[in-house]
């Protein structure tokens, strides 16, 4: 695949992380299909209104594709409108879906979007770590219906693989930053919070969301592969050791070497298949003392 372009569906393309790829897609010259239920910004791609839980008509956008990105899914354990059944089968439903689909048609690739919230610390009813740092290996312990669904379509993806051999990478991801510059206010939170850490400071910037899929499309692998997709630092302007130990003392130590602010969930594995490197860095942007 290095070296062509594609006809690619995203399904959710107007939405937080969907703003970013579509425009990213266009630019590294893949054309691109919108599939949403809400108009998108950028009016060089394609638009197909519906639901993406609408196995025939998503069927029918997607067969003029060669690459499936997957992001239209109920994107929170807490949406009150919502009962927890309805996000684990609406997100179920929805991943299987899109994935059936793709493997039916013969496509080229699929791209997942799952959670770190898969392994059990971000989130609703978070657990600590069974290990520090977390790569891909780490057990995987839903803790809601959210985290649930991803892993259900994880497996799935796993299941028509093994069928198909279709390639799928699978992307688990943290709190999502899309802001170019965040706010005065967001740094000083930074700059004076000492407390708990919220989800170990774990983030990653939109903009590098979208690179790491780019990336994947454009990287011609086998297999079905799960890869961490995380900023190389934690937002923190205390040593992430220091916070860990004194407010977390039920989380498993770091290595003795670990870096002040480099964060505690790896994306090794990213790097080194896809040649992906974060570029955006909350601390490029920390005021100086």
């Amino acid at each position: 695949m290095n070296g062509e372009k594609f006809k690619v569906l995203v399904t959710g393309g107007s939405g937080r992380v969907g703003a970013f790829l579509v425009p990213a897609l266009l630019n590294a010259g893949h054309s691109v299909i919108n599939l949403d239920c809400r108009r998108q910004a950028d009016d060089r791609a394609e638009f197909a209104f519906g639901d993406v839980r609408d196995r025939q008509f998503v069927h029918q956008v997607m067969s003029h594709c060669q690459v499936v990105c997957h992001l239209a899914e109920i994107p929170s354990a807490r949406i009150k409108a919502s009962p927890q059944n309805e996000i684990y089968w609406g997100n179920a439903q929805a991943g299987s879906g899109v994935m059936q689909s793709a493997a039916d048609l013969k496509l080229r690739r699929v791209l997942y979007c799952s959670s770190c919230q898969v392994y059990g610390c971000w989130d609703i009813g978070q657990l600590p770590p069974v290990k520090l740092p977390i790569d891909e290996s780490h057990p995987l312990r839903p803790t809601n219906v959210y985290a649930l669904a991803k892993i259900c379509n994880e497996e799935y993806a796993g299941l028509l693989h093994r069928q198909t051999k279709m390639p799928i990478s699978i992307f688990r991801f943290p709190w999502v930053i899309n802001e170019t510059e965040p706010s005065k206010h967001f740094f000083e939170w930074v700059l004076r919070d000492d407390g708990p850490m919220h989800e170990m400071g774990t983030h990653i910037h939109a903009s590098d969301l979208a690179t790491a899929f780019v990336a994947a499309i454009e990287k011609d692998l086998p297999g079905c592969e799960a890869y961490n997709i995380f900023a190389a630092e934690a937002i923190t302007n205390t040593p992430i050791r220091q916070r860990l130990q004194k407010h977390h003392p039920d989380f498993p130590p770091l290595p003795p070497d670990w870096p002040d602010f480099k964060s505690v969930a790896l994306a090794d594995k990213a790097r080194n298949d896809l040649g992906w490197r974060p570029k955006w860095n909350f601390r490029d942007y920390l005021p100086k003392k």
